[in-house]
């Protein structure tokens, strides 16, 4: 998922979280609250989906994914988002590619659920998809990797205790068009998007207008309740006066955080962006051919058996 940040407000934060396949979603806006970004970030899609055809009925997500435990292991619900592109019944079985882990890393899953029952919690409704991302995000290291998703947990259960967050928590960002769901990057699919791409804008960025913290924040509520969901994060045009906000920002952030940082500079560095993302993808104003779609303006198809 591509989230592009505008130039105007660097306190204008957003996260949409869903490692190849990346969908893209851009944001926009003059003034942008930081924790109403932040819910219209992880509002669900499918939360808004209809069904143009009444004959046709949708499938519900749970259902679905359920009834395909064989083929990607226990019940994830965090894998949901795999059928919110509206898929066929047959198209999603076609494109559903099995989850498969080495011998080490299936010892460490085990390991991490039983840690993670030990600190009182459980993990009985996540596949092993979802343990294998605290488990990357902790070198491999089951207790820590344990400790950080009994903290995610909570924090869930705290911020988004539906599971989604309802339009009513998000009118002002809505109305606003903050969110624009664009599609999927160049390596990209519709089923296996599980990643983030963000792009910050920074040409027109005034030093007024950099608020740090929001910077700092934004990184650190990834690194903590969403690890390896960050594909990879796009500076672009950054002025002189950001060189140094940054290097106070990055003293905050895990290495692995920053390895997935690009400073996009020069021309070169540009058409490597380009072509990462895609033309047909990334928005006219940032060398590609796509219109911006408002998050609330999208349409999906139904799933259907």
């Amino acid at each position: 998922m591509l989230a592009l940040l505008p130039p105007l407000n660097l306190s204008s934060t957003t996260v949409s979280s869903n490692g190849d396949n990346s969908s893209v979603c851009a944001a926009a806006s003059n003034r942008f609250s930081f924790n109403g970004a932040l819910k219209l970030g992880l509002k669900r899609v499918s939360s808004n989906r209809t069904s143009p055809d009444p004959s046709r009925s949708i499938l519900p997500a749970r259902a679905v994914i359920k009834s395909i435990d064989r083929v990607r292991g226990p019940f994830d619900p965090s894998n949901i988002e795999y059928l919110e592109k509206g898929l066929t019944w047959d198209a999603f079985k076609s494109r559903l590619q099995p989850y498969q882990m080495d011998e080490s890393s299936e010892i460490a899953v085990t390991q991490l659920r039983k840690s993670v029952q030990k600190l009182g919690s459980s993990t009985e409704e996540h596949g092993d998809p979802t343990l294998m991302r605290f488990l990357i995000a902790r070198s491999m290291d089951p207790d820590k990797a344990a400790k950080m998703f009994v903290q995610w947990q909570k924090w869930r259960a705290a911020f988004v205790p539906s599971g989604f967050i309802p339009d009513s928590e998000v009118q002002d960002e809505l109305e606003a068009r903050k969110i624009y769901l664009q599609g999927f990057s160049f390596k990209g699919s519709e089923i296996g998007n599980e990643k983030l791409i963000a792009v910050l804008d920074l040409k027109q960025i005034a030093y007024k207008n950099i608020d740090p913290r929001a910077l700092i924040t934004g990184f650190q509520f990834l690194q903590s309740y969403y690890p390896e969901r960050l594909a990879k994060c796009f500076l672009l045009d950054m002025p002189w006066f950001f060189v140094s906000v940054w290097r106070m920002v990055s003293h905050f952030l895990e290495k692995a955080t920053l390895e997935k940082i690009v400073i996009v500079s020069n021309e070169n560095e540009m058409r490597e962006f380009i072509g990462e993302i895609g033309e047909a993808t990334l928005p006219e104003e940032y060398g590609g051919q796509a219109e911006l779609v408002a998050l609330q303006d999208v349409v999906l198809t139904p799933v259907e058996r």
